[in-house]
């Protein structure tokens, strides 16, 4: 379009150059000269000098040629216009056009993706669902004293420490099988980790106790978000040796209680934060009846009062403590099995009418055992033995299903293996066990968690890899 426009410009310019030339021509042949009649220009010969009027009028003549080049320019003009606004016009089309490939290839190759992370995750969920063993963190030595919860859409968070430095660390699964996860250190300072226990707060924020070896010391990890990737740090209690076997939980406002053993002076205490991030506690000793607290256990009623399992070193006794208020100023504490060596590896939970659970391992018949309360000071326990193939029944972790039954994690020590007990009935008058994990040396520092749908899942320690590992079992 534009070389046809540019076309038409010559030839019209031409056209007139050829006329003023015909003019020229004109009058050279007739020897004439241009003249002027009022307002118009004329070609006068010199013989007569009479006006060559009509077809020798000049001025008319490019006047008239004026204005059909002026009214030709003005067409190129609206052609030309025409011809860039088109230009403009496909120009964007052109572009639309590939900024629309370009999207579909984009969403060609999300949907490439999608299909390939979808057909990933109901693999490794099938896998999980079957109970196959994911490693979660395989350092150089890490995965002890593991502590498991579950956020409320389900996916798994684990407190452990790494042996090799030293340090505590946090795993943050990032779907309901752990395919993926952010893994943090929480505290590297000192050599720090030991006895982690791990509860989540509403917006599913970690929060650690452990035991400080360096300072021989309770600590308590509070996460500002999700993942832990800042921690507030706080020294709950340093005076003696304490901090070892600590259990937490929080209260309804996402206030820490913890519950530990004091090396020094052999007695269970209780630290009670005041707000959520520890500021100050109020800290109590609930049994000092000889040497008592080890491998404790402690949860919280609906209206925040302690209840802690644990073992009365003394005697070898299992034992029971019941808070009488939220910072257990006073409590009631009772003997629950006094028979043989027993109370160790203890583990409690609550039924829904508020009587204790307790799973503990029996040294003298190297078997696992439960006690089902029948009252909330547990005056009237009946205790089973759940397993006693072998030397099974240390590392217990206790959860209660919807219906109040029993489920137990436990180390098999004969066979290096972790194992399950599913409890038939409420007191678990019935059960059955099942081998969860049986390559290598596997499933100390077991710790328990209970999904909405039925599955457990169990976080422990690999002894032959050094490794964090988690199941998911259907029961």
């Amino acid at each position: 379009l534009f070389s046809f426009l540019f076309f038409l410009f010559t030839m019209i310019r031409t056209a007139t150059v050829l006329v003023l030339c015909a003019v020229a021509y004109v009058m050279a042949q007739q020897e004439g000269f241009v003249g002027v009649d009022g307002n118009d220009l004329f070609l006068v010969p010199p013989t007569d000098g009479t006006i060559w009027a009509g077809e020798h009028n000049l001025l008319s003549t490019i006047a008239t040629q004026s204005a059909a080049i002026a009214q030709h320019i003005a067409e190129i003009d609206t052609l030309t216009t025409a011809a860039s606004t088109q230009g403009a016009q496909i120009a964007t089309q052109q572009a639309e056009l590939s900024n629309l490939k370009i999207a579909l290839s984009q969403q060609a190759a999300q949907f490439s993706l999608a299909h390939d992370n979808l057909a990933t995750q109901f693999e490794n969920d099938l896998l999980f669902i079957d109970g196959v063993p994911r490693v979660v963190d395989s350092g150089a030595n890490v995965g002890a004293f593991t502590s498991l919860a579950l956020t409320s859409r389900g996916f798994p968070v684990i407190s452990y420490r790494d042996h090799a430095l030293g340090n505590l660390k946090v795993a943050v699964c990032s779907n309901s099988f752990c395919s993926t996860s952010t893994i943090r250190t929480v505290d590297s300072t000192g050599n720090v980790g030991t006895d982690s226990a791990l509860a989540l707060t509403a917006n599913n924020y970690p929060v650690i106790s452990y035991r400080d070896l360096s300072n021989f010391a309770l600590k308590l990890a509070v996460c500002a978000d999700t993942t832990c990737s800042t921690t507030i740090i706080r020294f709950v209690d340093s005076v003696n040796d304490v901090g070892a076997f600590s259990s937490l939980a929080l209260s309804s406002a996402d206030h820490p209680v913890i519950s530990y053993y004091d090396y020094t002076s052999g007695d269970l205490k209780l630290a009670v934060c005041s707000d959520s991030s520890c500021s100050s506690s109020t800290i109590r000793t609930v049994d000092s009846d000889g040497y008592v607290g080890a491998y404790l256990s402690l949860v919280l009623t609906p209206n925040n009062i302690p209840v802690l399992s644990y073992l009365r070193t003394t005697n070898q006794d299992l034992k029971l403590a019941v808070c009488g208020d939220q910072t257990c100023s006073t409590s009631t504490t009772h003997f629950i099995d006094t028979t043989g060596n027993v109370g160790w590896h203890t583990s409690v939970a609550l039924a829904s009418n508020g009587y204790p659970v307790i799973s503990y391992h029996d040294l003298s018949n190297t078997a696992l055992k439960i006690v089902v309360c029948g009252d909330v000071i547990c005056s009237s326990p009946t205790i089973h033995t759940v397993d006693s193939a072998g030397d099974v029944g240390e590392w217990t972790s206790l959860a209660l299903t919807a219906a109040n039954h029993p489920i137990i994690s436990y180390y098999d020590k004969t066979n290096g293996n972790l194992k399950l007990a599913v409890c038939g009935d409420t007191t678990c008058s019935t059960s059955s066990s099942r081998t969860v994990d049986s390559e290598g040396t596997v499933g100390r520092y077991s710790s328990l968690e209970l999904t909405a749908n039925g599955n457990a899942f169990i976080s422990y320690y690999d002894d032959t890899n050094d490794d964090l590992k988690l199941v998911r079992v259907a029961l």
